[in-house]
């Protein structure tokens, strides 16, 4: 069979010189791949013909669809994949426009002709109009990623034409923002929507690239929700997903982006943020660092200290929020909420009567703190809760007091960040008795104030 097939094609071949191309259109039209590719091999020289609507073969593989083995056989070849056709239609243009990010990304890997700037006086006029109305859509693309040829693509087509650009994103926003007929929102705009596509993919290496040029004076104004959708829907791993997420949080403008994350929304932020830590399983000192930050903008709640408590336990999260806790915005409603977490709490042993004293100091304040919110009269018919109060209420020992201050300089004077940097700082001090290095390497107040 194999023989016979070749013999048709073979003799099929000998009108290459005459129509080249003709052959690899039917191929593709017949979806032959075993005709196709041998004649890729015997002949290359039709590898850009245009049939009569301007077609090449690459450019009707991608309108008929056909599997990967088609375009990546075509790419190796040499195919052009910015030839147009009688539409103005050019494989890459097609692909941007129709086909999926797979199907474009490889055009852009595999294409040895694609030119990474725009120099056409009407595309160019074409991109400012489509940017001006906003009829646009931008796709992102990381091309040989992880090699030093390294590059971030932006291919942005416009909606009513699909006309094509592609640039490298820096240099596409660069020309972007220094062109007159842009102003400052649809700058804004256009960055903004860079940010959000950015987060669906597994490196921040796009987002980290936008965000610096971004205008974050405007930025808020265009997309008030992104703090929000940034916890929802990034895909980043871990560490990036952390750093990304404290690059929005410490920024000048950060307040901005908390001041709707109640309503409409009907969520809290910590509430989204620890549900996320949850499921990521985000390290402690990951945690911790967002927290510390997050803690100076968005104000907490006995709920969020609830929601902490139920995923964390009465550690390092429960206390820093604790911390910046502010009594004064409880209402009455809130007070029985506390109150019934406070008896909860009874139910760990640590946090109960019996255990209460082994408490680190921190620790214990911040549970003063919760239990001193509640008006007495709550605990009128609870005497458990009313000796815990008055346990809790008790003045330090001068040990405690001095302990902690020690604790503190230590991690103070050799900026220790973690637990093991402490344990090893504290391991490295001469002439101190193992009992009391043992003592002070027991719940070191890293992560507090």
């Amino acid at each position: 069979m194999f023989l016979m097939d070749f013999r048709v094609i073979k003799s099929e071949t000998l009108n290459i010189q005459k129509t080249p191309g003709h052959l690899l259109h039917n191929a593709i039209l017949g979806n032959n791949f075993r005709q196709f590719r041998i004649l890729l091999r015997v002949c290359r020289r039709g590898i850009n013909h245009q049939n009569k609507n301007g077609d090449t073969p690459l450019l009707m593989c991608l309108k008929l669809g056909r599997p990967h083995e088609f375009i990546e056989s075509l790419l190796s070849a040499g195919a052009n994949i910015m030839i147009p056709n009688k539409e103005g239609t050019s494989p890459l243009s097609f692909a941007l426009a129709h086909c999926s990010y797979t199907i474009s990304l490889l055009l852009l890997e595999k294409s040895a002709d694609l030119p990474f700037t725009y120099k056409t006086r009407s595309l160019s006029k074409i991109l400012y109009e489509a940017i001006s109305t906003g009829e646009y859509r931008l796709r992102t693309f990381i091309i040989n990623r992880g090699l030093d040829s390294e590059k971030i693509l932006v291919g942005i087509i416009t909606l009513y034409n699909n006309n094509v650009i592609v640039s490298e994103l820096n240099v596409f926003l660069d020309q972007i923002e220094a062109d007159e007929n842009i102003n400052k929102d649809e700058f804004t705009y256009l960055c903004a929507t860079l940010l959000m596509n950015s987060m669906f993919f597994n490196t921040a290496v796009i987002f980290k690239s936008v965000w610096n040029k971004t205008h974050l004076e405007n930025f808020a104004s265009v997309q008030p929700t992104f703090l929000y959708d940034f916890i929802i829907n990034c895909y980043f791993g871990n560490s990036e997903f952390v750093e990304c997420l404290r690059l929005i949080l410490t920024c000048p403008y950060a307040g901005c982006f908390t001041s709707c994350l109640h309503e409409p929304l009907q969520t809290t932020f910590y509430k989204e943020l620890f549900w996320k830590f949850l499921l990521r399983e985000v390290n402690k000192h990951d945690r911790m660092l967002t927290i510390s930050s997050s803690v100076q903008l968005v104000c907490v709640t006995i709920e969020d200290i609830r929601t902490a408590y139920n995923y964390f336990g009465f550690n390092e999260e429960v206390v820093v929020l604790l911390q910046h806790f502010q009594p004064s915005i409880l209402n009455r409603a809130d007070y029985f909420i506390i109150a019934g977490f406070l008896t909860a709490l009874e139910n760990d042993y640590e946090l109960s009567v019996n255990g209460v004293n082994n408490l680190d100091l921190v620790t214990r304040l911040s549970y003063r703190k919760l239990i001193n919110c509640v008006p007495e009269v709550v605990f009128t018919n609870n005497k458990k809760l009313k000796l815990l109060k008055s346990m809790l209420n008790q003045v330090p020992t001068l040990f405690e007091m001095s302990k902690h201050s020690f604790q503190k300089s230590l991690q103070k004077f050799y900026n220790i960040q973690d637990l093991d940097q402490f344990g090893e700082a504290v391991e490295n001090l001469r002439y101190l008795p193992t009992i009391l290095k043992k003592n002070l390497c027991q719940e070191p107040p890293i992560y507090y104030k």
